[in-house]
Formats: C-alpha cells, sequence, structure tokens
C-alpha cells in the first residue's frame, strides 16, 4: 500500500489542482489525513443529533468513494484518514460537506424553528477548503491514527478513546492496509 511513494517517487504521480490557491497534490493509491472544520470554529457538533447527520454522511459517501481507517467528529472539526477508491480528495470532501451542510440546516430548521433559536444559531457552514496530508509510510499511517484516537482525550472530552462517541476506527481496513 505505501510501497507508491518510496518506491516510484512522488514526482512521477502527482496532478495539482488550484482551489482557493491551495495546490492539492493527488496520489493515485494514496491514504490522506484531513481535517476540516466548522465556520467560524463554532462547537455545533456538541449536539449528538448533527454528529449524528455528519457520520450519515461520511457513511454514505464513503460506500462508493473511499475506505475509512479512522475518524473523529470534535465539537468544531473533523478527522479523517482515508482511502480514495474512485474521484479524488476534493470530490470527497465535497461530498461530505455538502450533504451534511444540507441536512444539519434542515434539522436546524425544523427542530428550532418555533423558540427563535434558528436566528441564535444561524446557518451551519463549514469552514471553506480543508486541510490534507498524504501519508507517507506505514509509520505516517500509525501516527495519524493514534492522533485521531487521542484527540478528543487531548481536548479534555474524554479520559480514553474508547470513551468517546464520535471515534471510528476500522481495525480490519488498518490490519489489510499495513499487512
Amino acid at each position: 500500500m505505501f510501497s507508491i511513494l518510496t518506491e516510484t517517487g512522488i514526482a512521477r504521480y502527482f496532478f495539482v489542482m488550484f482551489y482557493q490557491h491551495i495546490h492539492r497534490i493527488y496520489i493515485p493509491n494514496g491514504i490522506y489525513f484531513v481535517t476540516t472544520n466548522v465556520r467560524n470554529r463554532t462547537p455545533l457538533f456538541m449536539n449528538r443529533d448533527i454528529v449524528r447527520i455528519v457520520e450519515r454522511s461520511i457513511w454514505h459517501a464513503r460506500t462508493s468513494l473511499f475506505v475509512t481507517y479512522a475518524f473523529v467528529v470534535m465539537p468544531d472539526h473533523l478527522h479523517l484518514l482515508i482511502h480514495p477508491k474512485k474521484g479524488n480528495i476534493s470530490e470527497i470532501m465535497k461530498s461530505i460537506k455538502e450533504n451534511s451542510s444540507r441536512d444539519i440546516n434542515t434539522y436546524i430548521r425544523q427542530t428550532y424553528s418555533g423558540d427563535g433559536a434558528v436566528a441564535a444559531i444561524g446557518r451551519f457552514e463549514w469552514q471553506k477548503g480543508f486541510y490534507d496530508h498524504v501519508i507517507r509510510d506505514e509509520r505516517d499511517f500509525f501516527t495519524h491514527i493514534e492522533y485521531i484516537r487521542y484527540n478528543p482525550v487531548k481536548a479534555g472530552l474524554c479520559k480514553e478513546p474508547e470513551e468517546y462517541p464520535f471515534l471510528f476506527v476500522d481495525e480490519e481496513a488498518i490490519q489489510k492496509a499495513s499487512g
């Protein structure tokens, strides 16, 4: 899995896309660590129903677009470790963000429409763009899995990663990738 970066060299297998002055490098068969934030870092993901919407959007996109090794939904951001099956990382993030934004805004309108809270909450939006990191080797892969696992602990949301309800780690997929 990781040999494409070390055997053939990264420079031979890249495509550059310009998005918000960011040069994205797409590595065929690459694995990516991705972070995206809620606009203004508003902690809307403290609401379990809203987190479930984000998780559903990930599961929906995952069926055809990527393999998920791990993800965590934090109060104001999301971390993913994924391997695109088709499309590129920008298309994957667009799918997750568009679907979750639409469904979160529907939820907010339906749930809070009668009590004036919609004006206080406003419209849900993701921050434009996202941060991505191409996984370079097996050590980098496991470092990012541990980063995802321990992010809720570091933020003081739980004492052990297993206690955090919005963490997903696919041990079977991880074993296949590293085996």
